[in-house]
């Protein structure tokens, strides 16, 4: 045994071929000058290693188990002193993450320099953690590792509901589905299995979003649709919609992005029954949304339950929208053609549409893209909304 402050001059001794039991002999023969260079040396390989832990600790923090840190300071502690050529690879690796990075750019760092095979592994599921969806394939790849430990990290991260919620699991359902049910970690992988649709009858953790998602628990969902960061937000207008109870998705299809908000419509298609709470919602999307298909699914969703009052709502009605919106499920146009054509001052409903596709005011032939024609009853109407062939020939050419 040697005391604490002569540790790295000993390992320094044993790595230059010292037999173990020689090394205090040779230690109280050293000068105090040959003793501190020894100790630098062994120090300074000792702070790069200390920099890759350091690093993997950062990662865990986003990760199920939490071993993996440890695990490495005992394994690099081993290998210490490193050779020359091995020290500069790990000082340059440790270099190349600068210390202010913070979150997925300091995540996506450590991947890109780490020496090692499962530091790289975690960082890409640390990233697949902080919705890098970039990440997804090559978390993916973490399926096939000889690992186990690895191999349950990645099969809780590919199956979280944000995944499943937002990108989508990439991975095999299968190989998915194998790797959690042997997964040690059995709430969390008991919520995982719950949410992919077959549940093992474990317990689930309550304090876990997921759990809300799976229990259908309407109360904490309807929380996460008003408080919850973008993601949450959606995934609990999604779960919302399917248990009926749509009122708390409102705000939700208002402000959501343009493939979220079609996300939500046509999961509203599906369920093909009226959603009276989601009406002015509906309204407002078809009116100020810019993509095309968002506004025909909002004038799908109001054509499922629309009553008589909301089958043209013009804008001499109290929360009417536009004459060419209010159209826009008649009309067939596209939504930037739409917009150039001057507000009719009539709304336009399907009653105006003959039951053999013909206008009600002047006959025509042809119908403007195989969509039900419509007319207004103020002759400029016809420069406002396109009846037939001919009216948009005469607007747009």
């Amino acid at each position: 045994m040697v005391e604490p402050e002569l540790y790295g001059a000993a390992r320094m001794l044993k790595d230059a071929g010292t037999d173990r039991f020689s090394v205090p002999r040779q230690l109280r023969e050293f000068d105090a000058e040959q003793i501190e260079n020894f100790t630098r040396i062994y120090q300074e390989h000792a702070v790069v290693a200390a920099h890759h832990v350091a690093q993997t600790a950062f990662l865990e923090q986003y990760l199920e188990q939490r071993h993996w840190s440890a695990a490495l300071d005992d394994t690099l502690a081993a290998e210490l002193p490193w050779s020359i050529e091995r020290f500069e690879k790990m000082r340059s690796a440790a270099r190349r993450v600068p210390e202010h990075l913070e979150g997925l750019d300091r995540a996506r760092a450590i991947g890109e320099s780490t020496p090692f095979r499962e530091t790289w592994a975690l960082a890409t599921l640390a990233r697949l953690a902080l919705e890098d969806w970039t990440a997804c394939n090559e978390a993916a790849q973490c399926l096939v590792t000889t690992d186990e430990t690895i191999l349950w990290e990645a099969a809780l991260a590919l199956s979280h509901w944000r995944v499943l919620r937002g990108p989508g699991s990439p991975a095999d359902r299968r190989q998915l589905l194998d790797a959690l049910r042997r997964c040690p970690l059995k709430e969390p992988a008991a919520l995982r299995l719950a949410l992919l649709g077959e549940p093992g009858g474990g317990p689930l953790p309550p304090e876990d979003f997921g759990a809300a998602l799976v229990t259908g628990d309407v109360a904490r969902l309807s929380t996460a649709a008003h408080e919850g960061d973008p993601l949450m937000q959606f995934a609990a207008a999604q779960r919302l919609i399917e248990l009926d109870a749509a009122a708390p998705a409102a705000g939700v299809l208002r402000s959501a992005t343009p493939d979220r908000q079609l996300a939500l419509l046509r999961l509203l298609e599906r369920r093909k029954r009226p959603v009276p709470e989601l009406k002015e919602a509906l309204f407002e999307v078809a009116a100020n949304a810019q993509e095309r298909q968002v506004v025909d699914g909002a004038v799908r969703g109001l054509r499922c339950g629309r009553r008589p009052a909301d089958r043209a709502r013009g804008p001499g009605r109290p929360g009417g929208l536009p004459g060419v919106v209010a159209a826009r499920g008649h009309a067939g146009t596209g939504a930037r053609t739409i917009r150039r054509i001057p507000d009719c001052r009539r709304s336009v409903s399907r009653e105006s549409v003959g039951h053999e596709g013909r206008c009600q005011g002047r006959p025509h032939a042809r119908r403007l893209r195989g969509a039900p024609l419509a007319k207004c009853g103020d002759r400029n109407a016809r420069r406002a909304v396109p009846v037939c062939r001919d009216a948009a020939r005469r607007v747009w050419r």
